[in-house]
């Protein structure tokens, strides 16, 4: 069972990829929708800056989309865990990102850019990535407001 039909953007990935995303949304919806929405957000900041090509901004949202794919191998009681998560859990919890960027390099060449965003190595897309899951963390209006401005005065690449 599907929460929301595949993006036009996440056809643009090979099928072995969509698949896991769609094994995401079956095993952990709450993963998904959050993947989602962090796509989104990542898009529209993206796109008020104005100073990116189309290209890069699929990249944007794919990244957004993916960033939390690693979450497949962390089990689901402790992704819906209740309370808070104990130390070894958070370890788990914390591999989800080198298991994503795993799962995803044998489908990209060496030094993708979908794939360091994953990797969470500084770069472009990635910055949109951790703007955009703060602005999820907050439930203010300064969020929006400091996030856009670094959005304008990041530099392009």
């Amino acid at each position: 069972m599907r929460s929301a039909p595949i993006s036009p953007c996440l056809r643009l990935l090979p099928a072995p990829v969509q698949a896991l995303v769609q094994a995401l949304e079956e095993r952990n919806p709450a993963t998904a929708a959050h993947g989602r929405r962090v796509a989104t957000l990542a898009l529209q900041l993206a796109e008020f800056s104005h100073r990116l090509a189309r290209p890069e901004l699929e990249q944007v949202f794919l990244a957004g989309y993916l960033h939390d794919l690693g979450k497949l191998v962390v089990p689901v009681s402790i992704l819906e865990k209740p309370g808070p998560l104990d130390r070894q859990e958070w370890e788990i919890v914390h591999m989800a990102t080198t298991c994503g960027e795993s799962l995803l390099r044998p489908y990209f060449p060496p030094g993708d850019p979908l794939v360091e965003a994953i990797r969470n190595d500084p770069k472009l897309v990635k910055a949109y990535v951790s703007l955009t899951n703060a602005m999820l963390a907050s439930e203010t209006g300064d969020a929006l407001r400091v996030s856009t401005k670094a959005v304008l005065l990041k530099p392009v690449a």
